[in-house]
C-alpha cells in the first residue's frame, strides 16, 4: 500500500511506496530503544508540489543517538548523494529530507528537529521544501507524522490520505 499525505490546502503532497514504508519500519525496529534517523531520497514533480520518496537511507556511521535525542552524522553522505545523481535520468534521485524515530514518543518534530529542518530549507538551494517524516510510538503500532518545511515559511503538516476502496 502506498502512503500518500497531503497538506490541507493541497499545496504539498508526499508519496511513499510499500518498500520504503517497510524499510522505515525495519530501521525503526532495529534502532530501538534509541532514537535514530536518516535521509530521504527521491524526486520532486516539476512544480515542487509533490515529493516522491524512493528510499529511506540509514543513519551514517558517525551519527550519535540516545533514548532522547538523535544527531545525524555526515560520514559518507556526500558520496552516497553524488552516486544517486550520477544515475540515468529515469532513475536519478535527490536529497528530499529527513526521517527520525521518537521511540515511545509522539510522531511530531521536537524543537531541535524543527530548527534543523528550517536550516536545511534555508541552506540547501536544491531542496527549498525539505520533507520530515517522524515515526513515533512503538513497533506494535507505529505512528507516522509528515511535514514540509518551505523556505522562509512556517512548517506544513501533511495529513495521510485513506486508500481508495
Amino acid at each position: 500500500m502506498t502512503l500518500t499525505a497531503r497538506a490541507k490546502n493541497g499545496r504539498f503532497t508526499v508519496i511513499m511506496g510499500d518498500e520504503v514504508v517497510g524499510t522505515l519500519s525495519r530501521m525503526c525496529q532495529e534502532g530501538l530503544p534509541l532514537e535514530t534517523g536518516g535521509i530521504l531520497t527521491g524526486y520532486y514533480t516539476a512544480d515542487h508540489s509533490t515529493a516522491v520518496v524512493m528510499t529511506a537511507e540509514p543513519a551514517p556511521e558517525d551519527s550519535r543517538r540516545s533514548s532522547r535525542w538523535f544527531e545525524r552524522g555526515v560520514r559518507g553522505l556526500k558520496e552516497r548523494l553524488f552516486g544517486l545523481w550520477d544515475r540515468p535520468v529515469e532513475d536519478c534521485r535527490y536529497y528530499i529530507g529527513e526521517w527520525h524515530l521518537h521511540p515511545l514518543g509522539p510522531a511530531v518534530p521536537s524543537v531541535q528537529d524543527r530548527q534543523q529542518m528550517m536550516s536545511i530549507s534555508e541552506s540547501f538551494a536544491d531542496c527549498p521544501e525539505p520533507v520530515l517524516i517522524v515515526v513515533g510510538g512503538d513497533s506494535e503500532a507505529w505512528e507516522v507524522g509528515l511535514w514540509v518545511f518551505p523556505k522562509g515559511e512556517d512548517s506544513v503538516e501533511l495529513q495521510q490520505m485513506k486508500p481508495a476502496v
